[in-house]
């Protein structure tokens, strides 16, 4: 007995079974995009089973970046519309064995215009007493994964714990580049919905307090020793501990009194963060949905 060896497409054509009738690449610019989105959403509201909720103050400032990447995303969907049966030739002569094959599954142009969108939808949400289905809302609205008070617990719980279990206490140290995502993203979404719920403004002040003193700490430490160590680090590791779980921020929230800052304090004004965090690279999933709620 004979046995050949299977005759595989290439890598560039097929996937765990799945045929890939263009280059990859010409979907790259709306995976950043919706990454883009996805950031802005995460970073100016809290994100629940209806979509993102966010404060009436801070609905115009986030709209108006949507509309910036809504208007980026229909620009790059007219060039791959504009170059798409160009592609697919190429990609037909560059694959000639294939070819019957792709032309088979290859979608239509009109298909892909179709599937590529961009949408924004703003719903303002009020469960007045007068309405007849008033009881029906505030059930929606109270649910778990609706809950803006639950998701904000579970939102700061995580944020906290990802940022301790990465480079702070795999490296034992704390440096600049670790407080400035709590102090870009984390604290002004905390202070935006404190005014929703009053009793968050207490982790706002425990979060900003340990982290303002850390920054004023490291502003003071000489070229090349830029970093917290030692009692130093214990105590800022403690101090953001208490709010790295669920159950850890539901009790702070249920305090009457805020935890003290650290033993060592030095006045200095607080640095601007200039740094970003990088999200992890997202799937390749090219439909974006922009849900709003205030």
């Amino acid at each position: 007995m004979v046995w050949q060896q299977a005759r595989y497409p290439p890598e560039d054509l097929a996937t765990l079974g799945s045929l890939i009738v263009v280059d990859k690449k010409c979907l790259r610019p709306f995976e950043r995009i919706r990454t883009a989105a996805k950031r802005t959403l995460e970073n100016r509201g809290v994100g629940v089973g209806l979509g993102t909720v966010v404060m009436s103050t801070d609905y115009a400032a986030l709209k108006a970046d949507l509309n910036l990447l809504q208007s980026e995303f229909y620009a790059e969907k007219q060039k791959l519309i504009d170059t798409f049966d160009g592609m697919l030739v190429g990609r037909l002569t560059a694959h000639p064995d294939y070819a019957k094959l792709i032309k088979q599954y290859a979608p239509s142009t009109r298909y892909v215009e179709n599937r590529l969108s961009f949408e924004i939808d703003t719903i303002k949400l009020d469960a007045g007493a007068n309405d007849a289905n008033a009881r029906d809302l505030s059930d929606t609205l109270s649910r778990d994964s609706n809950n803006v008070r639950i998701r904000l617990i579970e939102e700061i719980a995580s944020f906290i714990d990802d940022t301790l279990e990465g480079s702070i206490e795999k490296e034992q140290r704390v440096v600049k580049a670790n407080l400035n995502p709590i102090s870009k993203t984390l604290l002004p979404k905390i202070k935006s919905f404190a005014l929703l719920h009053a009793e968050f403004q207490r982790v706002h002040m425990h979060i900003e307090k340990h982290v303002t003193n850390a920054r004023n700490i490291l502003d003071t430490r000489p070229s090349g020793a830029v970093f917290l160590e030692l009692e130093l680090y214990d105590e800022f590791v403690a101090a953001l501990s208490k709010v790295r779980t669920i159950q850890g921020v539901q009790a702070f929230l249920d305090q009457q009194s805020v935890t003290p800052m650290f033993t060592k304090q030095i006045e200095r004004p607080i640095d601007v963060p200039t740094e970003e965090v990088l999200p992890e690279r997202p799937s390749s999933v090219i439909n974006t949905k922009s849900r709003v709620y205030f």
